[in-house]
């Protein structure tokens, strides 16, 4: 397809613009999702006007169902997913609320299966065509997962967010498995994103090698090299963005 559809569910703080615009930038249609009135309106302050830009939950079926309805309607296909999911609030396992826990846990990794299943049924559907699927490519749709540092890595306080999002790159594994014969991707970005140097402050640059997060363009340009023809051999694959942390045995001196 000479311009693909692109659905972006979820904007988190920087990230979705940065991807929005870089998909658009190399010649997709792209539609954007998120059920955040300010987010949304932000990003329709900052986004081309030829960017759709849907408030809806993505996180549930029926707002991520109008994403992908916007897209066939709009533009006549869906091709690629990007999930940003919500990182969960600081807590500890001590002060935890085994029932907000539950809900979280419940509702997090419901949305995500749910995202990965509806995507993959809708790309099949739109190819229901033999002579469609006798030409296919070598990929039929990519799902990419924008994950934060938390899925390879914890510190004290991030007792829920670890959780999650290690357990979220554990559904790309098991998703990549199940979809690869219908050559459909799924993969994974874990990102020391920006809002990690807010939360850290000066000790950022002596845990880091490289001294500094990602930053939400070097974010979307991976995200975008994933969901390209040229990477239609990786699957299940988690990308580690973390500039070198993950290799530093001690502090970095000064």
């Amino acid at each position: 397809m000479d311009h693909p559809t692109t659905v972006i569910a979820g904007l988190g703080l920087e990230v979705g613009v940065a991807v929005a615009r870089h998909f658009f930038d190399a010649g997709h249609n792209v539609v954007v999702g998120d059920g955040d009135e300010r987010r949304i309106r932000k990003a329709r302050e900052d986004l081309p006007e030829k960017i759709e830009v849907v408030q809806a939950p993505v996180s549930e079926f029926t707002g991520l169902h109008n994403c992908f309805a916007r897209a066939e309607t709009m533009f006549g296909g869906l091709d690629h997913l990007i999930l940003i999911p919500r990182i969960q609030p600081t807590d500890k396992l001590a002060d935890l609320s085994l029932d907000q826990f539950r809900d979280d846990a419940g509702h997090g990794l419901h949305s995500l299966v749910m995202a990965i299943q509806s995507f993959a049924r809708h790309v099949e559907a739109l190819e229901q065509d033999v002579e469609a699927r006798a030409q296919q490519r070598h990929q039929r749709g990519s799902v990419t997962v924008i994950l934060s540092l938390a899925s390879r890595m914890s510190q004290p306080g991030q007792f829920t967010a670890t959780i999650l999002q290690g357990a979220a790159e554990t559904i790309v594994r098991a998703s990549a498995l199940e979809l690869a014969k219908s050559n459909i991707r799924v993969n994974a970005i874990a990102a020391l994103r920006p809002r990690a140097e807010k939360a850290e402050g000066a000790t950022l640059t002596l845990r880091t090698p490289m001294g500094r997060t990602a930053s939400a363009d070097e974010i979307a340009a991976a995200t975008r090299f994933l969901a390209e023809d040229d990477a239609a051999i990786i699957t299940g694959e988690t990308l580690v963005m973390d500039g070198g942390r993950g290799f530093l045995s001690s502090l970095m001196k000064g």
